[in-house]
């Protein structure tokens, strides 16, 4: 059977890249790590304060501002990065009425054309394709990635997408 390529016209609106910038950051990255781990370390840090409060001056002020900085911090980085991620949005005016980038996802590889800039990957460096609701997130690295909402031909990309990539490149985690 022969494989036809697919064309797919990737308009990214706000909601589109605000989700996967969220995904990319907390699920891919893993980004959420290092908040988790300094929350709870310095809220396990506070517990022996707090039980040592009749017995030293001081420990419920103590255990108070730890526990204070250990999920003041991590809120503090999530505020940050989404209004970084609210100024980034605003720059790149992410409207939705204009095509960013055209793949064209070939038996070969992956063909990508943004304006006068194109770009060939072959299948076997592709990193990782994720199947989320919506749109689904193509990383020909492990740091880009394309972004290819579901459109008219969602479901022949994704087929083109299995029959092109071992399983472990792909994960669905659409609901």
């Amino acid at each position: 059977m022969k494989k036809e390529a697919i064309l797919v016209p990737a308009k990214i609106t706000r909601d589109v890249f605000r989700r996967f910038a969220y995904f990319d950051a907390f699920y891919h990255q893993k980004h959420w790590q290092r908040p988790l781990v300094f929350a709870l370390l310095m809220s396990a840090f506070s517990v022996p304060c707090f039980l040592l409060r009749d017995r030293r001056e001081g420990a419920v002020l103590l255990g108070g501002a730890l526990l204070a900085v250990g999920l003041g911090l991590p809120l503090a980085y999530l505020l940050s990065f989404s209004l970084s991620l609210r100024r980034q949005m605003k720059r790149m005016d992410l409207s939705g009425a204009r095509i960013a980038y055209t793949l064209r996802l070939e038996p070969g590889g992956i063909h990508v054309a943004a304006g006068a800039e194109a770009a060939d990957y072959p299948w076997e460096t592709v990193h990782m394709a994720y199947r989320v609701s919506g749109c689904d997130y193509l990383y020909v690295s492990a740091g880009r990635a394309y972004l290819l909402p579901h459109g008219p031909s969602a479901e022949k990309v994704w087929t083109l997408l299995q029959s092109a990539l071992p399983p472990e490149k792909l994960k669905s985690l659409q609901v």
